[in-house]
């Protein structure tokens, strides 16, 4: 029998770490994709924060004294997604 045939008979896995790996244990493996992804996240920040600037300027606009149906035309929304931002912030909509 040779090495091939007990290797494949073998219920335990055969490998070897090398240690002289560890010197790459806090690099990322593909450092062009991560900074690709950065640069993407840069552009178009994540719905989240979106929405958190838009309800800041919702707020900010409700403070002022300005009704839902004027915070809506104002950024370009519908009247009804200005209410319903308003409500969940704990603020109640104003009719015009």
């Amino acid at each position: 029998m040779n090495n091939k045939d007990i290797l494949n008979k073998s219920k335990l896995p055969q490998a070897r770490y090398n240690k002289e790996l560890d010197k790459y244990e806090d690099l990322p493996l593909f450092q062009k994709k991560v900074d690709k992804a950065n640069e993407m996240l840069a552009k178009n920040p994540p719905f989240e924060a979106i929405k958190a600037v838009e309800n800041e300027r919702i707020k900010a606009f409700f403070v002022e004294g300005k009704s839902a149906t004027q915070i809506a035309i104002l950024l370009r929304m519908s009247e009804a997604e200005v209410s319903l931002r308003l409500k969940e912030m704990g603020l109640h909509a104003v009719a015009a």
